[in-house]
């Protein structure tokens, strides 16, 4: 379902899984509902916080502290999800998470499939240090094409992100696989409001 006004705009949807299991004990349910809502009308969020206990994340598109400000200080969300390569690298990104933590809300950095291994490392070694993780959004390490161009220091069991102790990041890039592929450069999508003015994706 989807939504809004001129000033507000909003996407929601449910859905369960139920699966039986082949062995007693190991049937599997689960739940889920999302709610977006478009973070330009910050004080949206004031709303929905007075009609939910549901935990709100918000910070996808985040580019700095500033961003975040007024629903960090009014603690309009419970998760601040950020990513390391929006928000500009490692240090400002702790920056976030330190001030995000004196009122107490978690970090929870978006990790969407198009990000690389060296962000994907990046974020594990950020959510290592942070006294405020709360959780990593985590879609897989790519594709075969991918994983062949950088050798990373990461798995995934038993639903955590694991490091191996390996300097920097960890993240090996290999120029020969690299070479490999053509370069095909990609573009965020270009978007209008109705009397033609640019606006952000």
């Amino acid at each position: 379902m989807a939504g809004g006004s001129d000033d507000t705009k909003f996407f929601a949807s449910v859905g369960v899984q139920n699966i039986d299991g082949v062995v007693i004990t190991q049937d599997f349910e689960r739940y889920n509902a999302r709610l977006n809502v478009e973070a330009d009308n910050q004080d949206g969020y004031k709303v929905i916080r007075n009609h939910t206990t549901t935990p709100l994340a918000l910070g996808e598109i985040f580019n700095t502290i500033w961003d975040a400000k007024e629903l960090i200080v009014n603690q309009t969300i419970d998760y601040l999800r950020a990513s390391i390569t929006h928000g500009g690298g490692i240090t400002p990104l702790r920056r976030m998470a330190d001030f995000a933590a004196m009122y107490d809300i978690r970090m929870a950095p978006h990790g969407a499939p198009d990000l690389s291994p060296i962000c994907h490392a990046a974020h594990a070694h950020f959510n290592i240090w942070a006294p405020n993780f709360g959780l990593q959004e985590f879609i897989g390490f790519g594709n075969e094409k991918l994983n062949s161009v950088f050798s990373h220091p990461l798995s995934f069991n038993n639903g955590y992100i694991l490091l191996e102790d390996k300097p920097g990041l960890g993240v090996d890039y290999n120029e020969e696989e690299a070479a490999k592929y053509t370069y095909k450069r990609s573009y965020l999508p270009v978007s209008r409001l109705e009397d033609g003015t640019l606006w952000y994706w």
